[in-house]
């Protein structure tokens, strides 16, 4: 017995590390969901297949697969004024909309699809329904203009889950004319 595990240590690598390689390759398809091509107004990106399209004010919401995790993609009026840019507009805008338990946690410009996006990353609380316990979501926002506009496409969830998605869904994202 011994004789045959000593001739044969190369075929035993070679079965070890197919074995390897092949959980590998499943790992990382159990972990990226199916995607699908979601649209809306000349915005266009990769979401999961299974979310579902809400319409909402000014564009289209997507839900996953439990009561906080949603993308939203939706156009704004661009604010005018002097000393009133984009991060400024929607910081007040998220503040308004979350109250005092929101927190920006970072805000930097990122190139996506050949465009220049404001990244702006915060947590906030939330209650999704009446008899829920309050959570703590993530949230990832891309604002972008359009043509005189404003795209803002919002990722939220769990702050696992908000990793997990953006680099599949967030990266994906292309402006048409």
């Amino acid at each position: 017995m011994r004789d045959l595990f000593e001739t044969h240590d190369a075929l035993v690598v070679v079965v070890a590390l197919a074995l390897l390689g092949g959980g590998a390759v499943l790992a990382e398809r159990a972990e990226r969901p199916p995607l699908k091509t979601a649209g809306v107004d000349g915005l266009s990106m990769k979401v999961p297949a299974s979310w579902l399209r809400e319409p909402i004010e000014g564009g289209a919401q997507f839900r996953g697969e439990d009561a906080v995790t949603r993308l939203e993609i939706r156009q704004e009026e661009r604010a005018d004024g002097p000393g009133v840019t984009v991060d400024t507009q929607l910081e007040l805008a998220r503040a308004q909309m979350h109250g005092p338990l929101y927190q920006r946690l970072s805000s930097q410009k990122r190139t996506v699809g050949g465009k220049e996006w404001l990244r702006t990353e915060y947590v906030y609380a939330l209650k999704p329904a009446p008899d829920h316990a309050p959570r703590i979501a993530t949230a990832v926002e891309m604002a972008g203009p359009s043509s005189g506009r404003l795209w803002v496409v919002t990722l939220c969830g769990s702050e696992e889950r908000v990793r997990q998605l953006e680099p599949s869904v967030l990266t994906t994202m292309e402006v048409t004319p």
